[in-house]
């Protein structure tokens, strides 16, 4: 039981220390924005095209520290448009509709 108790505790302890940082996310988020902005204009939809640079001109970001995750919210006004959740330096974003 007490072995149990040791490995949980290190678990949590690397979950922590493994999460992506605030600027980790920034980048992600920008890289994100970049390909769907590409993806568009080879898709030929303009509109999307230059919907998506409005919206990385003017969203609004959040991150949230959790105790063994972190999420971060890109949000247009006060509609979120993007979540992102990580944990062990992997992030992985969805488009909210």
């Amino acid at each position: 039981m007490k072995w149990l108790g040791i490995g949980t505790v290190l678990l949590l302890v690397m979950l922590a220390a493994t999460k992506p940082n605030e600027a980790a996310f920034r980048a992600h988020t920008a890289l994100v924005f970049e390909k769907e902005r590409g993806a568009a204009f080879d898709r030929g939809e303009f509109g999307n095209w230059v919907g998506t640079m409005v919206v990385g001109a003017v969203r609004s970001e959040r991150y949230q520290d959790q105790l063994v995750m972190a999420r971060h919210t890109v949000s247009v006004g006060e509609k979120p448009f993007m979540q992102c959740f990580g944990i062990f330096n992997q992030i992985s974003c969805e488009f909210k509709s």
